[in-house]
This record gives C-alpha cells, sequence and structure tokens, in this order.
C-alpha cells in the first residue's frame, strides 16, 4: 500500500501521468483476466515466431509505441479540450484509413467497408458539430450575460444607485 501511496504523490491527481497511472492499474488485472478465459495465454506460449528477431522488434516497437500513444492522447485531452482531442483524432484515422488503402494491396473496397467507414467518420462528424455547436451557445449565453451585467452598471453609475444589484434583487 506504501507504493501505491507514493506513486500516487509523484503522479499527481489529474495529471496526465496519473490518469494513465490509474487507468494501467484498473484494467491490467482484467485484460490478464480476460485473455486467460479467451486461451490466449496458451497460444502466446506455443507461437512459433517467438523467438525470430524480426518478430522481436517488431513486437518491441508496438510494445513501445502503445504506451506513447496512450500518454500523447491523455496529455493531448489535459491541455486541450476534448472537442479537439475528438477532431484531431478523426482527422488521423481519415488519414491513416486513406494511406493504408493506397499502400496496402490487401485491402479491398467492399460495399460494406466503405459504408462501415462512412458510418463511422460521419458519426465523429456529427459529435464534433455538436460538440461545436454546443460550445458556441454557451459562449453566447456568457457574452449576453456579460453584456447584459455591464449595461445594469452603466445604468447604476448614471442614475447614481447599484442598478445591477437592484436589478438582481428584483
Amino acid at each position: 500500500m506504501k507504493q501505491f501511496s507514493d506513486a500516487h504523490k509523484q503522479t499527481g491527481e489529474g495529471s496526465a501521468i496519473g490518469t494513465l497511472y490509474y487507468n494501467c492499474l484498473t484494467v491490467f488485472p482484467l485484460a490478464l483476466l480476460l485473455a486467460a478465459a479467451a486461451g490466449e495465454v496458451d497460444y502466446v506460449r506455443h507461437f512459433r515466431a517467438a523467438g525470430d528477431p524480426g518478430f522481436l522488434l517488431s513486437f518491441s516497437l508496438v510494445v513501445a509505441m502503445g504506451p506513447l500513444i496512450t500518454y500523447s492522447t491523455t496529455l493531448c485531452t489535459t491541455y486541450n479540450s476534448p472537442l479537439a482531442t475528438s477532431i484531431t483524432g478523426n482527422v488521423k484515422d481519415i488519414v491513416v484509413t486513406i494511406t493504408g488503402a493506397l499502400l496496402f494491396p490487401g485491402f479491398i473496397a467492399t460495399a460494406s467497408t466503405v459504408s462501415g467507414l462512412t458510418l463511422s467518420f460521419a458519426g465523429a462528424l456529427g459529435y464534433a458539430a455538436n460538440s461545436v455547436r454546443a460550445a458556441q451557445g454557451a459562449g453566447a449565453a456568457k457574452a449576453s450575460a456579460a453584456a447584459s451585467a455591464t449595461a445594469d452598471e452603466e445604468k447604476g453609475k448614471l442614475l447614481g444607485t447599484d442598478a445591477a444589484a437592484t436589478a438582481h434583487a428584483g
């Protein structure tokens, strides 16, 4: 328990590293349990290419890049809005999908593949557009409230009373 407490002090509540730390603590045991239940442990134990240097290099790169992309996404969400993270993620997904389709000959554009990708991107675009409209509506409401308060203060200065307090009290 002391190690957990010390790690909490180092990572800080709400930091990107702290979020990843607690996410890993929660998900790792569940992932091991699901892998064991699905029979993945036996599959990995008997994998033929496990000793191949090319496989080990590729696997090591994947293992290193996974946490890096998770950290960068968490850091992006920490410093930016979730909407900005969502939009950049959608753009990345579109670029990666098109690049993969053009570079890899195994991609076959069937009706179900194209409709699935289109539906996925349309849903992401709809979420982003809805979030932008909601943010703009909230910004307009704030601006309207600020303008109203400023007008009340100006009226109070002209009349020599605290019109803002009178307007909000009544």
